[in-house]
């Protein structure tokens, strides 16, 4: 239970808009500042991978 807790804190950090989904650009800039270094289309791929509803964001229980 205090996994899902830091898990959904993390989606809240990533969710700058609070729309409650993560977008590309939502994802984009949490990976900046984590300095992971992915390029553009990467980080695309690892939407789509993430993505599993395929609609074009992740939402929080895809995250989870």
């Amino acid at each position: 239970m205090k996994s899902n807790v830091s898990v959904e804190k993390c989606f809240q950090l990533i969710d700058s808009d609070q729309s409650t989904t993560i977008s590309v650009d939502d994802l984009k800039q949490a990976l900046i500042r984590f300095n992971v270094g992915l390029k553009e289309k990467e980080i695309k791929l690892l939407l789509q991978g993430i993505d599993q509803s395929n609609r074009g964001y992740i939402s929080k229980n895809e995250f989870i």
